[in-house]
């Protein structure tokens, strides 16, 4: 499964097209947005934090990075309670650091780095 991990009112137009790649390629998905928890998109909740969640997730896509700490921070306490996330993918314009892959190392994550997902689903 896949968890979608940022703010869905930036961007709008990056995250309908890779829901509908995600739906069209039948893929289960997970929308993460503190900001917006309790709303939908495109008919599927959204939830506040990967807790909400009590099915493994594979992967965490990192759709922005306007609030990066918070989103690492999301991410880095499912790591430690479920232990399911194994690779972190930062969507396009979305930087990471060396302090982030250092970070991302520490956990045994792998990472794909500003690509975009719709290339590869």
């Amino acid at each position: 499964h896949i968890a979608l991990l940022g703010n869905c009112n930036l961007n709008r137009n990056a995250w309908l097209s890779i829901l509908a790649s995600l739906e069209k390629s039948g893929w289960k998905y997970f929308i993460i947005d503190p900001t917006n928890s309790g709303l939908n998109i495109e008919g599927q909740p959204i939830y506040a934090t990967l807790e909400e969640i009590n099915e493994d997730i594979g992967f965490v896509l990192l759709m922005d990075t306007t609030q990066k700490k918070q989103w690492m921070d999301i991410i880095a306490y499912r790591m430690e309670v479920r232990g399911d996330i194994e690779l972190i993918w930062s969507h396009l314009g979305c930087e990471i650091n060396k302090i982030d892959e250092s970070d991302f190392h520490s956990y045994g994550w792998s990472y794909v780095h500003n690509e975009s997902l719709v290339d590869y689903i």
